[in-house]
This record gives structure tokens, C-alpha cells and sequence, in this order.
């Protein structure tokens, strides 16, 4: 769960960007620099204010991994997949 109790979103589960960063060990300012967004942008998405889409989609796709509909439907993927993880991502 994230820890920003102001806005509601502890009770939100955490998105499965962030669970892939944290079992890599890769900051958001890595993951920046390594797909051309900005950090803040990243961390929009870790807290499910903010959908990537077209070049960003496909960066975040390129380097993580990730199909698409953890990125668009970060909910529903983890209910659907809650072991994404242990596939090798």
C-alpha cells in the first residue's frame, strides 16, 4: 500500500511500476533517465494520478517490461496478475 494518507491513497494497492522499480532497485530518477520522462512524472504514475500514453507508454513498456495494461488499468492488472512479479520482470 502507499503511504500518502492527504490524499486517499493509502488505501490505494501499490502500482505495479513501483513494485517493478523496487524489486530492481531502480529510483525514479534512474527510470527517468532511462526512458526520457521526468521523475515527476514517474511518480504521478507510481500514485495513480497520471496514465502514460503513446512514446511515454511505449518507453515505460520498452524498459520494463510491462504490458500495457498495468500501465492503463494498474488495478485490474494486479488482481488479474497479482504474482506479475515472479515471472522473471
Amino acid at each position: 500500500m502507499t503511504a500518502d494518507e492527504d490524499t486517499g491513497e493509502a488505501l490505494l494497492p501499490t502500482h505495479p511500476l513501483r513494485a517493478w522499480r523496487q524489486r530492481h532497485e531502480v529510483s525514479q530518477a534512474h527510470l527517468a533517465e532511462l526512458t526520457g520522462l521526468t521523475q515527476a512524472f514517474i511518480s504521478l504514475i507510481e500514485r495513480y494520478h497520471n496514465i502514460p500514453l503513446g512514446g511515454a507508454l511505449e518507453s515505460l513498456r520498452r524498459i520494463t517490461g510491462l504490458p500495457t495494461d498495468a500501465f492503463i488499468r494498474p488495478r485490474q492488472f494486479l488482481l488479474e496478475h497479482p504474482d506479475f512479479l515472479g515471472r522473471g520482470h
